[in-house]
């Protein structure tokens, strides 16, 4: 294949021949895969087609190590970063179905001595919570993000900086991705199972699903094949990062054992040998956002368990993103035609990764006939004056950083339309679905939710963020 340089391609799918159509089309799409793996000076990326038999393409470019000329491999070993996060709600999952512990169960069913402060006392924070991102913190303190320390149990990383974790807004209402739930939640499942969470993890997530090189810790078995990590201008080596909860992000793989996982979620929990890991019903749960107001109300756009949802070009994605400094990944299926893949560089470099993950995305879909978007509701003219207004951010992810995302929202009609519009940008056509859903141009489904919350005030909830209606 044209323009790969430094590349293994290895083609897998069944009765395919060296030249056929999807051949051709995927060597087109990895050519311009390249042509961005150059322009961002990244040193190494590897890429994994599935579907729900095999490995359709696995392809391996440019350099795991950049000094010592280390080609990027087969049996590569990177790190996934946050995707960490789905197989700790697997893990969860499992002690569900075994009727150990329930979503809905308060945290301090399990767990006495809170490593957290809640400042609702009439609301519980509760399991399920922790892994929609809705218990009511925000994420980690940078004195948590900056911990260095290799080898500490949960128990000394709950206890190095509780103050971070305090209550901010109610809990089991309001979506804000923060990665201290996924370490309070390692926590529950230690207290559960009776043993370390990696260790439970390793026994029932990765060696059914046969990743003979997931693991948690930089160990001596993958030292000298994990690729190494580098900065955005793709030459500053990152050092590994030791976390402080390992459970939202540290766990490190090869492409081959990712391909396992993405399966198994295609096939609604069932192994490549055919046994079932999870139940269908697990699986779907997974996928399904249900404690914040929005879910509550109906809406199933949204952050599941570790798992969440996008559109590409009208196409519905679940999966979850990854960055571990130096690293980042992606995984994606869409169930339209049970195709998936997963994808990482060893670069911190958002921008370029958007574009790969666009590639192969729109490749991955471009033979799905495209729903039809749903007819727009006409909303009563009560109900459309009640929501428009202008509304104010509910949550903000972090305390000590100035974030980007928007702190003011106003909704308002023009020529019998209703648009959004945050701060200085430029308006967003609102397209009813029903009295409380909503869906931008060229969307098949409802992705924006305005229900009143327990005061009857109109809450704004979807990918903006969370806008509660100030006046």
């Amino acid at each position: 294949m044209k323009n790969i340089f430094c590349a293994l391609i290895v083609l897998t799918m069944s009765l395919s021949v060296s030249h056929s159509v999807a051949d051709d089309e995927f060597a087109t799409m990895l050519d311009q895969v390249m042509q961005l793996k150059e322009e961002f000076n990244i040193a190494g990326l590897a890429l994994v087609v599935v579907d729900p038999q095999q490995s359709l393409y696995q392809a391996y470019l440019g350099l795991a190590d950049r000094e010592r000329s280390i080609p990027v491999r087969q049996n590569t070993v990177f790190r996934i970063g946050s995707i960490t996060k789905t197989f700790t709600s697997l893990a969860v999952l499992r002690l569900v179905e075994q009727g150990k512990l329930s979503l809905q169960d308060p945290v301090a069913k399990f767990v006495k001595q809170l490593p957290y402060t809640n400042t609702y006392p009439s609301k519980t924070v509760r399991i399920a919570y922790l892994l929609e991102h809705t218990a009511g913190f925000r994420d980690m303190s940078q004195k948590e993000f900056d911990f260095k320390q290799a080898n500490w149990n949960l128990q000394q990383s709950l206890a190095y900086d509780p103050d971070s974790r305090i209550t901010a807004w109610i809990p089991g209402e309001y979506f804000s991705y923060t990665n201290s739930g996924a370490g309070i939640t390692a926590r529950v499942i230690e207290q559960v199972s009776r043993q370390p969470f990696e260790e439970y993890v390793q026994q029932y997530i990765f060696q059914p699903l046969q990743l003979v090189d997931a693991t948690f810790f930089n160990s001596e078995r993958i030292q000298s094949r994990l690729a190494t990590g580098y900065n955005t201008d793709g030459n500053t080596i990152i050092p590994y990062w030791h976390m402080l909860f390992r459970s939202f992000g540290a766990i490190n793989a090869r492409v081959d054992d990712m391909a396992k996982f993405v399966r198994m979620l295609i096939n609604y929990g069932k192994t490549d040998s055919g046994e079932a890991l999870l139940s269908r019903a697990s699986i779907q749960r997974l996928e399904m956002p249900a404690t914040t107001l929005a879910a509550r109300n109906g809406l199933q756009y949204g952050y599941g368990l570790g798992n969440y949802q996008w559109l590409r070009n009208g196409v519905l994605f679940h999966g979850h993103g990854g960055d571990a400094d130096g690293y980042l990944a992606r995984y994606g299926y869409t169930r339209e035609n049970n195709r998936g893949y997963f994808l990482v560089i060893n670069a911190y470099n958002n921008r370029a990764m958007r574009k790969i993950e666009q590639l192969v995305e729109s490749w991955l879909i471009r033979d799905i006939e495209k729903r039809p978007n749903p007819a727009v509701f006409e909303l009563s003219s009560a109900r459309r004056k009640h929501i428009i207004g202008e509304y104010s951010a509910v949550t903000n992810r972090f305390s000590w950083v100035r974030e980007s995302a928007p702190k003011k929202l106003k909704v308002f009609a023009k020529n019998k339309k209703l648009f959004t519009q945050v701060e200085a940008g430029k308006p967003s056509l609102l397209l009813p679905v029903n009295e409380n859903h909503f869906r931008r141009p060229g969307q098949p489904i409802a992705t924006i939710s305005i229900v009143n919350d327990a005061s009857g005030i109109p809450v704004l909830q979807g990918d903006l963020g969370n806008f509660r209606k100030v006046k």
